[in-house]
């Protein structure tokens, strides 16, 4: 048995809010429009309406100093919607005498701009109004589109913003709006805040609020520390809640930061090349006219302590990942504009004459295109027999941040170059090509030998620089922190409650998996089982699993598999569980019934109905992907429950990062892809299903499930 010991350090936080409301049940205390007409709580949110308008709950919060709010908010129309905090329910405006009232505006005068108005002088005068404005690389504020608010009242600051996600919030980046003021009104001597309304100024003001949550006293909202230890563990005293601190990567390797010079050297070029003490690596790189200029270079040696301490790089694997950026890209009138980043056997340069061991990314910035290629070179003259691969839907460019991956994999080279900062999508491209060894140096090099009339290449190599030796894969999520499932089974064991099997299909707990092997190829039985979570999921909640086709037979017309939360738990090999069941999953179609490519992913959700009630209209995600013989991909599956609306994902990886490869979401207000029932019923979700359909042509294939996790409570994990 290997133990290994880590940094853990345990960490509680408080997140609770002085009020908060989620609007997942209707209508919790509030008044709507006096009457109980127009506006609506439905779906997780307060739908506001026009007129009659002005919903609004009672909530004391005395005669705070200081205090912050975060809201969710959707403008549906953007003609002056409004939430306001106030000491009476008099609605949008100026209050009276002695009483105070805060408008928080998100699209004043249907400008797309964000706008407060602190209005609590003793006369009823409005005695504070601003007006937001855009913040550099900020768009105003879209209707249909959830934003996520803070304002905050620290003495007489207020500062009102509006982010993209609910992380940009909480770290306080892609800021998009913002709005700020002075106010050196009195704060005594008026009545308390007493009330949340929410209601509409303008004639076309409709808006839905998501989520509320206001904390008094303080002068910010509670938040996840990150000066910390990884392996850090956290835990939110209110919810009871584990967040584990997962470092960059899990992987072995070296992560350079910049933060220090680990002996980067240059030779020709020109000045300003190498080392930068603002943490990142400068290069101007010159295909030269002049032999005083040949094979300019910025490197750094890979034996260094803070890298790989006296080692070289594997000869049969590793991994490593860099952010660059080129400033310009200088075409000339020459044929040899060429630059290169990579890794090398020596750091010289010698023309046309020297040898090395080289792979690299290679830019090619012609008189007339730019171009990258992957290349290698086995001890051959350089660029006399060079083996490259080129980019072919990537077109080299200024001012973007570029991170490549580079992969040996035995005598497989591959380079991956993506806009992405998790290293995931872009383009990638390979050779196979056996030799390649003794790689040392890292950086840049510039065409070797004496060119007339060469271009130039200059930009910078950026924190972080990643080498994992010895490994073909890592961990590409950032130090984060992560919430801990409220059930895991990884199938080390069985985690099966019951499973109901025929002669036709078999569902088995085998290579750490559970594994339906359907048999045969036609028949009227199929398999189920399930596993018994012991407690109902509460109305939000994240699930997430892993499948894989590992054998392949044959398809039939209806090969198919399912999988899902369920109120019922199976009772046979039957393929309808119950006639009244509450359900939500998906049906995964990878047969015939269909032409091409109308086969793929059918999301399904329904309450009080059998689960094998369903409508063509529903959202099949046809095409996506049509799993064919496919044996070797994993592909990984997300669910996301939020009181009334599911959204599944589908992605490539286990850090469920990057392009989608499907998406889907259903809701009873976006589209008619429900079944039967109503959507805020769905209840009592406590079994995880997993089954085939007994149907008559099923095929022969084995398909298999694993890494099953569930968060409940949550609607986002980190």
């Amino acid at each position: 048995m290997t133990i290994k010991y880590l940094d853990s350090k345990r960490i509680s936080l408080d997140t609770s809010a002085t009020f908060s409301d989620d609007f997942s049940s209707s209508p919790n205390g509030w008044t709507l429009n006096h009457s109980g007409s127009g506006q609506s709580i439905s779906g997780g949110a307060l739908i506001s309406s026009v007129s009659p308008s002005n919903g609004y709950k009672a909530f004391a919060i005395g005669n705070p100093t200081n205090f912050v709010i975060d809201l969710d908010w959707e403008l549906t129309t953007r003609d002056t919607p409004v939430v306001i905090l106030s000491s009476d329910t008099s609605g949008y405006g100026d209050p009276s005498s002695g009483n105070r009232r805060l408008h928080l505006i998100g699209s004043a005068n249907n400008d797309g701009n964000l706008r407060f108005s602190s209005r609590y002088y003793a006369t009823g005068t409005s005695k504070l109004e601003d007006n937001g404005t855009l913040v550099a690389g900020g768009t105003s504020a879209s209707t249909g589109v959830k934003y996520f608010y803070r304002f905050s009242k620290i003495g007489t600051s207020m500062s009102f913003k509006r982010y993209l996600t609910a992380s940009d919030r909480e770290s306080d980046t892609n800021m998009q709006q913002r709005s700020n003021a002075t106010d050196n009104a009195p704060n005594s001597g008026l009545s308390d805040y007493a009330y949340i309304e929410v209601s509409a100024h303008g004639s076309l003001g409709t808006n839905k609020l998501y989520d509320f949550k206001l904390y008094s006293g303080v002068t910010s909202a509670p938040t996840k520390p990150t000066n910390v230890q990884d392996n850090s563990i956290l835990v939110e005293k209110n919810t009871g809640n584990r967040y584990w601190r997962t470092p960059y990567s899990s992987g072995t390797g070296k992560i350079d930061d910049l933060t220090t010079d680990k002996g980067w050297t240059t030779s020709n070029g020109i000045s300003g090349n190498g080392y930068n003490a603002s943490d990142y690596v400068d290069f101007k790189l010159i295909c030269p006219d002049s032999s005083s200029l040949a094979g300019g270079r910025v490197l750094v040696d890979l034996q260094h302590a803070d890298y790989l301490n006296g080692s070289n790089l594997s000869n049969t694997a590793f991994t490593a990942r860099i952010k660059i950026n080129y400033s310009a890209l200088d075409q000339a009138s020459g044929n040899q504009n060429k630059s290169y980043i990579g890794f090398y056997s020596n750091d010289s340069w010698g023309g046309s004459t020297q040898d090395a061991f080289v792979l690299q990314l290679k830019l090619d910035y012609g008189q007339s295109s730019k171009k990258f290629y992957v290349e290698i070179m086995n001890d051959e003259v350089f660029e006399g027999s060079s083996h490259q691969t080129e980019f072919t839907s990537t077109t080299p460019a200024t001012n973007t941040d570029y991170y490549i991956e580079f992969t040996k994999d035995g005598n497989d080279h591959t380079i991956r170059i993506t806009t992405n900062s998790d290293y995931t999508g872009g383009e990638t491209q390979s050779i196979t090509y056996g030799g390649v060894e003794n790689l040392r140096y890292f950086g840049c090099k510039a065409r070797g030998d004496t060119q007339a009339n060469g271009g130039n290449a200059q930009g910078t190599i950026k924190p972080d620089i990643g080498i994992w030796n010895g490994v073909t894969s890592v961990d590409s999520s950032p130090a984060t922190w992560t919430m801990n499932p409220t059930f895991e089974y990884d199938m080390t064991t069985d985690p099966r409650t019951n499973t109901f099997n025929s002669s036709i299909c078999t569902i088995t707990h085998a290579n750490s998996t559970l594994q339906m092997n359907q048999l045969t190829a036609t028949g009227t039985s199929g398999s189920a089982t399930y596993i018994d979570l012991g407690s109902n999921l509460s109305t939000k909640w994240v699930m997430r699993f892993r499948t894989k086709q590992s054998s392949y037979s044959s398809y039939q017309y209806n090969s198919q598999f399912q999988v899902g939360m369920s109120s019922v738990a199976p009772t046979s090999t039957a393929y309808n569980i119950s006639s009244s069941l509450n359900w939500i999953g998906f049906r995964w179609y990878f047969g015939t019934q269909f032409s091409a490519p109308y086969v793929g992913i059918e999301p399904r959700i329904q309450q009080n109905a059998a689960d094998n009630t369903h409508s063509n209209t529903n959202a099949r995600l046809y095409g996506k992907p049509n799993e064919t013989t496919n044996t070797t991909t994993s592909y990984y599956h997300e669910f996301i429950w939020n009181i009334d609306t599911f959204t599944y994902n589908l992605y490539d990886n286990a850090n469920y990062t990057g392009t989608k490869l499907a998406t889907a979401t259903m809701s009873a207000s976006t589209n008619t892809n429900w079944v039967t029932g109503t959507p805020s019923s769905i209840s009592g979700l406590r079994y995880f299903v997993f089954k085939q359909g007994a149907d008559s042509n099923m095929g022969v294939w084995v398909n298999q499930l694993d890494d099953v996790k569930i968060y409940d409570g949550v609607t986002t994990i980190n």
